[in-house]
C-alpha cells in the first residue's frame, strides 16, 4: 500500500533525519512491521486533559485504500491515550494529520521532538511503502478533519 508524505514544516525533514532509524528516508519502518511511525516534530508539554497538534505531515492515499492513525502500545508510558482510540485516513483526504491526546495524569507530560506516540497502519496490515512528494490539498473533500463529513 503506498502514502504519499509532505513535509509542512520548513526543518520537518532534518528532524527526521535526526531522531528516526530505518531503512527508508531513515523512518522507523521496520521489514515485516503494519505499521509506520510518525515522531513528534517538536518537544511539547502537554497540561492535564486533551491537547492536539500537528504532525507537520501531509498526507495524500492512493486510490481505495484506507490507514488508521493509531497509538502506540509505548503511549501508555506517558498517561497519554488518543482523544478518538483511533483516526482513519480515508482515500479522499487531503492535508495534515493531527494527532488529539488526553493526558491522563494529574501533572504536565513533556513530549520530545522525535518520539513517536502514533502509527500508521494499513486497514488490510500490510506493510506500508512511502515516498515524500507533493500532497495537492485540491480536492472535493479537502482537508477538513475531525466531522467533516457529517
Amino acid at each position: 500500500m503506498k502514502l504519499i508524505l509532505q513535509t509542512i514544516r520548513e526543518n520537518w525533514k532534518e528532524v527526521l533525519d535526526k531522531t528516526c532509524v530505518g531503512e527508508s528516508h531513515n523512518w522507523r519502518v521496520k521489514k515485516g512491521s503494519a505499521g509506520l511511525d510518525i515522531p513528534c516534530p517538536m518537544s511539547l508539554t502537554i497540561p492535564p486533559g486533551q491537547k492536539g497538534f500537528r504532525v507537520h505531515l501531509g498526507v495524500r492515499v492512493e486510490p481505495d485504500h484506507h490507514f488508521w492513525l493509531v497509538p502506540r502500545s509505548s503511549i501508555s508510558k506517558k498517561h497519554l491515550r488518543m482523544s478518538n482510540s483511533v483516526g482513519l485516513i480515508d482515500m479522499d483526504y487531503r492535508g495534515e494529520l493531527i494527532m488529539v491526546v488526553d493526558n491522563v495524569k494529574a501533572s504536565a507530560v513533556n513530549v520530545l521532538k522525535g518520539e513517536r506516540l502514533c502509527q500508521i497502519v494499513a486497514m488490510n496490515g500490510s506493510q506500508i511503502s512511502f515516498s515524500f512528494g507533493k500532497v495537492d490539498m485540491n480536492t472535493e473533500r479537502g482537508e477538513g478533519g475531525f466531522g467533516s463529513t457529517s
